[in-house]
Formats: structure tokens, C-alpha cells, sequence
């Protein structure tokens, strides 16, 4: 059980990491390092890279911080069990609407966003296993 939610913590500060560089990117619009045949300024330049003029990485942000302090409190508070499945459900299943906008909306895919989307997509996957092992 210790392994599954140091698994949740680690894969959390992850994507703090990449939602934060991102995040950096947007607001100083500064290019974003990304593969030669991705396009993730081309992403950043779409309308749907930011809701209500706030850059979709702070919603990230906010994601995997909720997550790693979940899981941290886990930690430090054995007794209570947070589910962080629903919070990591809703993260995978807005990360699923993000990339189907970008395969057929916007035609051009963010490897940043791809790699957040796989770790939202491990975090769901591990806090169901933590959530059935209770």
C-alpha cells in the first residue's frame, strides 16, 4: 500500500513539474521545447489553450498539487483514507477532452500535454488499486 501511494506522490510532482514548465512558458510566451514533428505552439496558440484567459497548465497545477497533498496526507494520517480516485478520474477524463481537441480540432499534438496525460492516466490506474486494496 506504501509503494502504491509513494507511486501517486512521485507521478504528482511529475506533472507538478511539467504543468509548472508549462505554465512558465505560457505566461512569459516563451517557446516551449517540444519534438520536431509535435507542435506545442501551436497548442499554446489554439483557443482552447486557456479558459476564461487563464493557461490550461494552472488547472494542472492545481490538479497534481490536490493530488500530492492527498497522497502526502495520506502519509502523515494513516487513520484517514482520502479517495483520491474521483479527483484522479476527473483529471484522466478532462486529459482524454484536452487530447481528442488536439487530434481533431486543432491537428497538432503537445508532447508536454501527452506526457501529462499519461501520468493522469497512471494516477487514475493507482488510486484505484489503492482505493480497492482498503
Amino acid at each position: 500500500m506504501r509503494l502504491v501511494n509513494r507511486g501517486i506522490f512521485l507521478l504528482a510532482i511529475i506533472g507538478l513539474l511539467i504543468s509548472g514548465y508549462l505554465l512558465e512558458r505560457y505566461i512569459t510566451n516563451a517557446p516551449i521545447v517540444c519534438g520536431k514533428s509535435l507542435g506545442c505552439d501551436i497548442v499554446r496558440a489554439s483557443p482552447y489553450a486557456y479558459f476564461s484567459g487563464i493557461p490550461m497548465p494552472f488547472f494542472g497545477l492545481i490538479f497534481y498539487l490536490a493530488i500530492a497533498g492527498g497522497s502526502f496526507m495520506q502519509t502523515v494520517t494513516p487513520d484517514r483514507k482520502l479517495p483520491l480516485w474521483p479527483l484522479a478520474a476527473a483529471g484522466f477524463a478532462f486529459s482524454l477532452y484536452l487530447f481528442f481537441l488536439e487530434i481533431f480540432v486543432i491537428h497538432s499534438l503537445c508532447f508536454w500535454c501527452l506526457a501529462s496525460g499519461i501520468i493522469a492516466f497512471l494516477l487514475f490506474i493507482l488510486t484505484i488499486i489503492e482505493w480497492k486494496r482498503r
